[in-house]
């Protein structure tokens, strides 16, 4: 009789262990997700030395500047049509959809005009 309540305390002992275990590293995993946001703006600039565009945007009712990365896995749109960064002159309005990455806005897709 002590044996089957060692080895049940012993079983149950080890389960809980693992639920712990992978429900920290379900936790960890979670942190890694990225979410992309949209924003609409004015290109004010494009550095292309330095790989980034800066956009008016509207924000609460007051016009800001945010500076966004880009690279070579950045697509460009207009309409249907594949375009480049080098397509893209000031004064352009977009659809910017980008992701934080780090400290930097990491721009992933942008769309010429408003669609």
């Amino acid at each position: 009789m002590k044996q089957i309540l060692v080895i049940g305390f012993s079983l149950f002992l080890c389960l809980s262990l693992i639920q712990t275990s992978l429900a920290g590293n379900l936790g960890s995993m979670m942190g890694s997700v990225k979410v992309a946001k949209q924003v609409n703006g004015t290109i004010s600039s494009i550095d292309t030395d330095s790989m980034t565009i800066t956009l008016k945007e509207a924000v609460e009712g007051k016009e800001v500047e945010n500076k966004y990365v880009f690279d070579k896995y950045t697509s460009v749109k207009k309409g249907e049509a594949i375009k480049t960064i080098a397509d893209l002159n000031k004064g352009d309005e977009i659809i910017l959809i980008y992701v934080r990455n780090g400290k930097n806005n990491l721009t992933k897709k942008i769309t010429i005009g408003k669609e």
